[in-house]
């Protein structure tokens, strides 16, 4: 939030005797002057205002006389623009051919694509959530980063503690990607070959055979 400060030199009694001045917080776009709100915290020299809308706003306190007072403020109280920066976006998404990878293949890896929003350099974390183990990432200049990844099952992936060069900010949806491991034994198998008289027949004898983290 924005906080704010101003007070109203001599205080509220004005030449009359009255009282009931007060000091108005508001504020406009730089490219429109014309577009003048009030702040959000309300009346007061010591308020706040919280922003909703990343641009650049000019912020200056107003002076608002009690009724029947024709006082005016002596001065133009000082502006001061300050810039709300867009809270920076992460995505994330597999690659092409990397949602199923072959257990026990150290070399099938699969790839996982970010795309992010915001002032760059990036930091964030990525967490499996099958095992919980959090690695964190740092000073990333680009808005396309990669990761890969060569789980032993299928496992889950999210992206945490998201922040860019100004703000901190939350993954879009806060989404997940879901590598999944393609699971395929062979165990003790013998293969006979018995002669037909039309063809040859190969029959396969598994001891043991498992599938399992397939996709139809």
């Amino acid at each position: 939030q924005v906080e704010l400060e101003a007070s109203i030199e001599g205080g509220v009694v004005d030449a009359n005797g009255q009282t009931g001045a007060y000091i108005q917080w508001v504020y406009a776009p730089v490219t429109d002057p014309s577009d003048i709100t009030n702040v959000s915290g309300g009346l007061g020299g010591y308020t706040y205002d919280i922003t909703t809308n990343a641009g650049i706003y000019t912020y200056y306190p107003t002076y608002v006389a009690p009724a029947n007072s024709n006082c005016t403020p002596s001065n133009t109280p000082n502006a001061s623009t300050i810039t709300v920066h867009e809270l920076p976006t992460a995505t994330m998404e597999l690659a092409d051919s990397s949602d199923i990878i072959c257990w026990n293949n150290d070399n099938d890896q699969a790839t996982i694509e970010l795309h992010f929003t915001g002032s760059a350099p990036f930091s964030f974390m990525i967490q499996d959530m099958t095992t919980n183990v959090i690695t964190t990432f740092e000073g990333i200049y680009t808005t396309y980063y990669t990761i890969t990844v060569n789980p032993s099952q299928t496992t889950t992936y999210q992206i945490l503690n998201l922040s860019d060069r100004y703000c901190n900010g939350i993954p879009q949806n806060i989404n997940t990607v879901t590598v999944v491991v393609s699971r395929f034994e062979l165990i003790n198998n013998t293969v006979e070959v018995c002669p037909d008289d039309v063809h040859p027949l190969v029959v396969f004898n598994f001891n043991n055979l498992t599938i399992s983290d397939t996709r139809d």
